[in-house]
């Protein structure tokens, strides 16, 4: 099974990893074998054939019904091809296409280093800031002693606890 599709994209950057923005998917081809093609064939008619009783049944019971379940089945089937096309686009937005962060030192560094990022049609600028690596590294180490104080002083305390 294999497919294709004509496809346009922007990026976007958010929190160290890049990600499709504004996909616009155009025709969507899909190959299959032929077992499978024959297999969908016959599920096709399959579903027809009860749709095909279904309606019958319907229109016996209330005439009429048959012609509004046939025209419930094109509303649904107009739907089924946006809303699909609309899921694919919501899936692909939250997959990154790629990430600075985990690969190695060097990347991890530069999500930190990371100021500012632009896409134009031709290429993407981005903007890393020594300044704002040293800031960020500071902070966390910070961060990371102002925890380990809090977690000392919470087992002192206990300790202090225990000995009255």
């Amino acid at each position: 099974m294999a497919a294709r599709a004509d496809a346009t994209s922007g990026l976007r950057y958010e929190g160290g990893a890049f990600y499709l923005a504004d996909l616009g998917v155009g025709d969507i081809e899909v190959d299959i074998d032929q077992k499978s093609a024959s297999r969908l064939s016959d599920i096709r008619s399959a579903a027809d054939g009860l749709f095909k009783s279904l309606q019958a049944r319907v229109e016996d019971a209330s005439p009429g019904a048959g012609s509004a379940l046939e025209a419930l089945r094109g509303q649904a089937e107009s739907r089924f091809g946006p809303a699909a096309s609309n899921a694919i686009e919501e899936a692909l937005a939250t997959i990154p296409v790629y990430d600075l962060h985990g690969k190695d030192l060097r990347h991890d560094l530069a999500a930190l280093a990371l100021e500012d990022v632009s896409f134009s049609s031709e290429e993407a600028l981005v903007r890393l800031s020594p300044g704002t690596l040293v800031l960020r590294l500071l902070l966390g180490a910070l961060a990371l002693v102002l925890a380990l104080l809090g977690g000392l002083g919470w087992v002192m305390a206990v300790a202090n606890l225990g000995r009255r």
